[in-house]
Parts: C-alpha cells; sequence; structure tokens
C-alpha cells in the first residue's frame, strides 16, 4: 500500500487545540483584537449542549454570546461592542466559536452584519487550508513547518501582550499567562532501512509510539527523515530535561537503536524597542536546538543537550590562572593541606569589602584568594578534612559575632586517592554543590557523595562521559555507597553496555537486597537481553518491594502476556490502569531510568496499558472486554497499530461488522507495514467480503516479512484451490510440508 495519506480538509474539535497557536494568528490578520479563544465540541451541538457549555469555567458573557451564535448562526457582539463572537463553518455546520476580545481601543459594533459574516466564511475556509498545510503525509503528524510557525506566533504573542488578562473570558485568568517558559524538543529517531518503505513504516512507528506516549499532552510535529519536534512550556529547565530522560526511557524500552534530543528555549531577546524580526527569532530558537541535537549525538546512543545546559560549566569552573599560580607556590613542599572554596549567602549583588572582611574573619592561619565579588579560595597549610572543619567553626563563631551574613563552605583536601594538588580546587567547588543540601552557612567536605552530587549535575546536562567519571571516581572513595554504583549502573544500561551494567546492580543487591531500582533495572538490563526468564524473576521482586510503580507494572503486564500468562497480565496491569504514577521514596531526584514521568502532569505511556489489558483479556477469551480496551487505545493513539489490528480480527470473530473489521486490519498496516500478523489478519478480513484476490495480495505480503508462516501458506494454498489454480495450490502445500513434513493439513490436501 502507499505509505503516504493526506488528512481530509474538514475541521474537527481537535484541531482546534492542535493548532490553536495557528488559529489565534489567522485571527489577527482578519480581523483587529487582544486575544482570541475557541469554544469547541460538545458545547455547540447536541441534546445537553446547555449542561456541556456551564460546565465550563467561561464567563456568563462569553456562555451568553456563543448560545446567541448557536441559534441565530450568525456573528453576534456584545453590548458594549468589545467582544465579538464569531461562527466557524464546516459547510453549514457551526463546528466552532472563536471569542475575540477587542479591548478598549475596537469597537466591533461598527462593523455591518454582511461584513462580519463575510469574514466568518473567510476565516473558516483559510482554517481548512491550515490543516491541509499543517500536517505531514508520511507520519501523520503535524508537518514541522508548523511547528516553525508556532515559535515565531509564541514570539509574536509575548513582544504584543506581556500583560494581558481574559476577565471578560476566564474570570481573572488570562491564557496568555502561561506563555512564559516555552521550549522546543527535537528528537531524532532515525530509520533503519534499506527502502523508502521500511524507512516510512519506521518513521510510521516512532510517530505511533510518541503518539502513544504522550496523546494529546504534547502535540507532534515531523521535520522528515524520522526528526520529530515538540514544543512544551514549563517553570524550569530542570522539568524539560525531566520530560527528556522520560522519553529517552520510554522509546528504549520500545526496541529503538537510537534516540537523541536537542532543547532550546522560546524567548526573546532583550532590547531597549520592542521591534522584533520574529521570523530571524525563530531561525535561531530552531538553529539552537538543531545545534543541541548534534551535541547529543555525540554523548552516546540515548542522550540529550540543552542549549540552556551550563550549569556544571558555572558550578565547577576553574580557578583564575593567578589564583592557581599562587596556590601552586604555597603547597609545592606540602604533603598535605585543604582548600576552602567559600560563597557569600544571598542576593548576588556586588560587595566590594567582600575580601577584605574574609581577609580579617580568617586571620593568619589561612590565606585567601578572591574570584569575585561573592567568592574566594582559602588555603590551610598543614590540616586534613576533618581538622578543617573544626577551624571553619571557629570561623563561622567569627562570622556570627560581627553579624555579617552567613558564609557557605567546601572543604578538599591533600592527599585524597588519586586526585593531584591542582584537582584540590575544583573538588573544593564540588564539596560546595554538596553544601547546598544542608542549607546557607554550613561546610562539608569533599568525598564520595559529593561524586555522586556533580555526576548528576553533569548527567542531568546529557555529558554522560563526564557523569560516568564522577560516578567511578566516587566509588574509589566509597566502594559500598550504593547510589553511586546505582547511578552508574544506570548510565551503563542507557549507554547499552550491559555487561558493565548488570555486575554492579548485582553487587547492590548484595548490599541491599530490597533496594527497589536496582531490581527494577536488573530486571529491565536482562529484558534488553532477551532474557525473559531472569528479567521475570527480578521484576517479580521489586513488585514484593513495591506494588505501586507504574513503569514496573506496565512492563511486568507486557512479559506476562509475551508469556501467554494472561491472567497475571489482568490483575497486574488493571492495577496499573488505576495506579497514580510516582517514582519511589527511595529514588527522588535520581536520574533517568529512576525519573518519574508525572513532571508532565499526566504519566507519558499510560495509553500502552490499554492495548496490553486488550491482549490480555484476548488472551482469557473476554473478548468484549478485549474490544472496549482496543478501542480505548486507539482513542488514545489512533495509530496505535497493535489495536487497530487485534480490533479488527475481534470484530470479525464476533461477528460485528465485517467491513469495519478490514478498515481496522487495513489501517495498522498502513502504519505498521512490516508486521507480517497484521498482513495475515488483513487477508481473513478480505476473505470475509470475499475479496479473494486482495486476501492473497495480502497473504504475499505477509510472507514477505515472514518466509516460515505455514498458517499464511495453508490459508494461501486454500485460495488458490477455491480460485481454480490447482499448480499454485500444490506448490504452496508442498512449501508446508518442507517446513513441517508431518502437517496434516497439507497432507490431506495433496491426497
Amino acid at each position: 500500500m502507499f505509505p503516504f495519506n493526506w488528512p481530509a480538509e474538514e475541521l474537527s474539535a481537535r484541531d482546534f487545540m492542535l493548532l490553536e497557536l495557528q488559529f489565534c494568528r489567522t485571527m489577527f490578520y482578519f480581523l483587529p483584537c487582544e486575544s482570541v479563544q475557541f469554544v469547541t465540541g460538545e458545547e455547540l451541538s447536541g441534546k445537553d449542549a446547555d449542561q456541556n457549555l456551564d460546565k465550563l469555567e467561561y464567563s456568563e458573557t462569553c456562555k451568553a454570546g456563543v448560545r446567541l451564535v448557536r441559534k441565530e448562526r450568525q456573528p453576534v457582539v456584545n453590548e458594549g461592542g468589545t467582544v465579538l463572537f464569531l461562527p466557524i463553518w464546516q459547510n453549514e455546520t457551526v463546528i466552532a466559536v472563536a471569542v475575540l476580545l477587542g479591548g478598549s481601543s475596537v469597537k466591533y459594533g461598527r462593523y455591518s452584519a454582511e461584513w462580519l459574516y463575510e469574514r466568518s466564511r473567510l476565516v473558516s475556509r483559510e482554517l481548512r487550508k491550515i490543516k491541509q498545510w499543517a500536517f505531514d503525509p508520511e507520519s501523520g503528524l503535524l508537518a514541522g513547518r508548523q511547528l516553525r510557525e508556532n515559535i515565531e506566533t509564541l514570539l509574536y504573542l509575548e513582544s504584543r501582550t506581556p500583560g494581558r488578562d481574559g476577565d471578560d473570558l476566564e474570570g481573572g485568568k488570562g491564557k496568555e499567562d502561561s506563555q512564559g517558559g516555552w521550549s522546543v524538543f527535537l528528537l531524532e529517531i532515525f530509520p533503519k532501512a534499506s527502502n523508502s518503505g521500511q524507512s516510512s513504516g519506521d518513521i510510521a512507528r516512532a510517530a505511533a509510539c510518541l503518539n502513544s506516549f504522550l496523546g494529546d499532552l504534547l502535540p507532534l510535529n515531523h521535520f522528515g527523515s524520522g526528526l520529530f519536534g515538540m514544543l512544551w512550556n514549563s517553570e524550569s529547565s530542570e522539568k524539560f530535561r525531566s520530560l527528556g530522560y522520560a522519553l529517552l526511557r520510554k522509546l528504549k524500552r520500545q526496541n529503538f537503536s537510537r534516540v537523541h534530543i536537542g532543547i532550546a528555549a522560546v524567548t526573546l531577546p532583550e532590547a531597549e524597542e520592542r521591534e522584533y524580526d520574529f521570523s530571524e527569532i525563530a531561525d535561531g530558537v530552531m538553529t539552537e536546538a538543531w545545534a543541541s541535537l548534534k551535541v547529543a549525538r555525540g554523548r552516546g546512543p540515548f542522550a540529550l543537550c540543552s542549549a540552556s545546559g551550563e550549569l556544571a560549566s558555572k558550578i565547577f569552573r576553574k580557578p583564575v590562572p593567578q589564583t592557581v599560580r599562587s596556590l601552586q607556590k604555597l603547597w609545592r613542599s606540602k604533603k598535605r593541606f585543604s582548600v576552602v572554596f567559600v560563597q557569600k549567602d544571598g542576593a548576588r549583588e556586588r560587595d566590594a569589602d567582600f575580601s577584605k572582611r574574609l581577609c580579617t574573619l580568617v586571620g593568619e592561619q589561612g590565606v585567601v584568594f578572591p574570584e569575585n565579588s561573592i567568592e574566594a579560595y582559602i588555603y590551610l597549610a598543614d590540616l586534613d578534612g576533618q581538622e578543617s572543619l573544626v577551624w571553619l567553626d571557629s570561623l563561622r563563631g567569627r562570622i556570627t559575632e560581627l553579624g555579617d551574613s552567613t558564609y557557605s563552605m567546601g572543604v578538599a583536601s591533600f592527599p585524597c586517592a588519586r586526585f593531584s594538588k591542582a584537582d584540590t580546587l575544583i573538588n573544593a567547588r564540588k564539596a560546595l554543590a554538596h553544601t547546598a543540601f544542608y542549607g546557607q552557612g554550613t561546610a562539608t567536605v569533599f568525598d564520595g557523595v559529593t561524586l555522586n552530587i556533580s555526576g548528576d549535575v553533569y548527567y542531568n546536562e546529557g555529558d554522560l562521559t563526564s557523569a560516568i567519571k564522577e560516578y567511578k571516581l566516587g566509588i574509589k572513595l566509597d566502594p559500598d555507597n550504593i547510589n553511586l554504583m546505582n547511578s552508574l549502573a544506570v548510565i551503563y544500561a542507557q549507554v547499552n553496555r550491559y555487561h558493565l551494567a548488570i555486575p554492579l546492580f548485582e553487587k547492590v543487591l548484595m548490599l541491599d537486597p530490597k533496594d527497589f531500582m536496582a531490581l527494577f533495572n536488573l530486571g529491565f538490563a536482562y529484558l534488553q537481553r532477551k532474557d525473559l526468564v531472569n528479567a521475570l524473576h527480578y521484576f517479580e521482586k521489586s513488585l514484593a518491594v513495591d506494588d505501586t510503580y507504574f513503569d514496573l507494572l506496565l512492563q511486568l503486564g507486557q512479559i506476562y502476556c509475551s508469556l501467554e500468562k494472561y491472567q497475571k497480565a489482568v490483575d497486574i496491569l488493571t492495577k496499573a490502569e488505576n495506579t497514580v504514577p510516582v517514582s519511589p521514596a527511595s529514588v527522588e531526584g535520581k536520574s533517568w531510568q529512576t525519573k518519574g514521568d508525572g513532571d508532565t502532569g499526566k504519566d507519558i505511556g499510560q495509553g500502552l496499558v490499554y492495548t496490553y489489558l486488550g491482549q490480555a483479556y484476548e488472551g482469557i477469551a473476554e473478548k468484549k472486554e478485549a474490544m472496549a480496551y482496543f478501542q480505548r487505545a486507539i482513542g488514545y493513539n489512533p495509530k496505535d497499530a497493535e489495536s487497530l489490528s487485534r480490533l479488527g480480527s475481534l470484530y470479525l470473530e464476533e461477528k460485528q461488522g465485517n467491513d469495519i473489521a478490514l478498515s481496522l486490519c487495513r489501517q495498522a498496516v498502513n502504519v505498521e507495514e512490516a508486521n507480517s500478523l497484521f498482513w495475515l489478519r488483513l487477508a481473513r478480513a478480505h476473505v470475509a467480503v470475499k475479496n479473494m484476490p486482495e486476501a492473497v495480495k495480502s497473504l504475499q505480503q505477509c510472507l514477505i516479512f515472514d518466509r516460515r508462516n505455514t498458517e499464511a501458506l495453508l490459508m494461501l494454498a486454500g485460495l488458490y484451490k477455491k480460485m481454480g489454480h490447482k499448480h499454485k495450490a500444490v506448490l504452496a502445500y508442498k512449501r508446508v510440508l518442507r517446513l513441517d513434513k508431518k502437517n496434516k493439513r497439507a497432507l490431506s490436501a495433496l491426497k
């Protein structure tokens, strides 16, 4: 089948969500306004339209205007002339109502009813054209150019309405309040294919997988060649990275071989005059995201990079050269010393007297080397880490007496493992990052935990090489530190070095047999190596420790389905369906596979539960329940090929409609062409509607992808016999016997 498809021109309620930014900007072009909001769906039609409208948090003015448009089928202006309710048409049906807020400078009452009606029809036609333009025929997702246009629209809206509120529409909460903190994600899932058909199939599978994870939470775009993009709004860069790592984890578990993510912020540059070239700025955002993606490619098979990810370089930056030269002279002949990195707590304003005050407080025992107006190194000769802490206690006492602001301090000593004297300076900075966990005015000595924290900083920025180095150094300092071993093993698993990850997880379990994440990650490591016995063993042991972890329940249910333990699958997946996905408290703040997905407000991948529940109920012969769950899975992700194919097969078995079954099975092969079982089910659907030639073609496709499928060969032979092609039937039966010499059906047919 031709692998590309184009969406119908008709608009749907879902389009007003997926294409909201483009639709809003189009309204700005056709009519003067400050803000636009669309009312769609069940609030406009059906016997319960009024009740559905009342449930929404709109002002009474808004509800009254929408009701009047629905009744009169004409544009409506409120009494003050500041709000316009414009019908959006699908042929002769009002599919949506655009609510335009004009503000103090716009009076819609001065426009004639005829002119507003003409605008209504013109806008409706334009929105339909935007929908056709916006979708990518290969993946079925929104096209990449539409993401680029959305970035430009976001910048445009930010520049013109920085403080706008929407009291007339939503009772005081403006829609634009949430537009700060947007970032663009570029995801590269490169298809491994030998021809364009296989490439399109791989891209469609990747698109369906991403759609299944995200649903309508984050509308996806496809640029081509397996490069996907999306926009997300969050208050912190940490949540952007959390979402990125959750996607990497989910896609790895769906057997994609390489996935890379680049992230860039969507922000307007600082300018005295608010005159912007939005197209140029949007191009700059895309360039930043692309540059981040290129960096991510060099960080391993599953890696990300954020354009704003500069935390490690700021926290662990090298001291100024003059400080290094001065300290080298002091420690050259010393066999033991400590370095304290001091930072003034509180506001980051310049403090011209900081270094003088610190020198006065330190006295003669230490030597102060200022780095800037709020940071400095203190050199302590002949003191180790614990002795330095005692000395720092007395320093804090002097600080308190003077009533000065507090200082946080990180301490590193020499000798320490295999670290050089020069390493002591960076180690002191890392110790200060460790100190931040204990609050202002505290001091911490560099140790294995410090390296776990610094490793997490590098990991969160996607620098896996540096993270591995930090964790390995930490284990040398603290060989029995479970957190360090878990962190290092997780990265090894991420870069497919399971021969290194598995022994580390096993060592963790020797020290703590009930460590949840070691049990869970060890199970997943064995699963990736196709060792279902060990994978199941460790997943079940994890379940005994914590039976509320969504990812575990989903993974365990999937394995039970593959092992045909369907009743167990039903039990565990029903629990997953009803479980709020949160990470165990014991792994709060860990990286990659220990990160929860709840940061997005909705667990990505939850739609897969419905697919596996459908399979499980089908396995225990409760076919009505199975059909219901497959329908839910398709509702969550219309391109869930597995659910489409299985649901079509069940429609045939239950005699619920052969034409529907044929349509569902055909959709499945359109999404995932290389699955032989999908073609076999499509062949059965063609037989059911008595289309034997198409059934033969489907079986031939099935055998291209699975040449040893005896069921398909037997069915093909039977069809050839019915169609009068006796010679072809004989050849097909003989082919079955070459695969299975004792096949009774083939032997009987040949006799």
